[in-house]
Formats: structure tokens, sequence, C-alpha cells
């Protein structure tokens, strides 16, 4: 009842209006989370990060968007499934805590 999970399947174009719209349902929200597997050098984050940033600023929306994932890194894989397994845990802990 605290949180809503917003999937962005589509990153480019970017679909500002939408997003506006989405996050206009949630104005007394107090962050927004940037959640990917991949390190944060890699997958959607580098581009998206300021699309968001525009977004809210034209539609006055007073959001920012904090990044929970994976540090940057060379390698997208880990290269152990367990060490893969532990950090997966840890990204799912840290979206949901407090």
């Amino acid at each position: 009842t605290t949180t809503a999970l917003v999937r962005l399947a589509q990153v480019y174009p970017f679909p500002g209006h939408k997003i506006a719209k989405i996050f206009e349902l949630y104005s007394k929200a107090d962050q927004v989370i940037w959640t990917q597997e991949e390190p944060q050098n890699m997958g959607s984050f580098q581009s998206v990060y300021f699309r968001f940033k525009d977004t809210f600023k034209v539609n006055k929306l007073k959001f920012d968007v904090e990044y929970v994932g994976r540090p940057e890194r060379a390698s997208p894989a880990t290269g152990s499934i367990y060490r893969h397994k532990v950090e997966q845990a840890e990204i799912i802990q840290r979206v949901f805590a407090d």
C-alpha cells in the first residue's frame, strides 16, 4: 500500500508525457527509485536519468530520481551465479527499505 511499481518498457523515444501523467497520480510520493539489474553504467539508467529530470521540471513535479542497482562495472555479469543471486537479493532489499 506504500509502494507503486512502474515499468518503463520503452526508453526511446522517451514517453515524457505518459511519464508525467503517471507521476501526477503519485504527486504526494516522497521518492522515485530507478532500479535495474545491469550495473549503473550499463542498461537504461544513463539514458533516462536526465530525461526524467527534464520531464519532472517541465511538468512542475517535485521528484528526484535515485538509483538502486549494481555499481558501475567493466562487465555486466559478476561471473558467479551465487554472487549474482546475493546482489539481486540486496537490490530488492534496498528498493523496499524504509
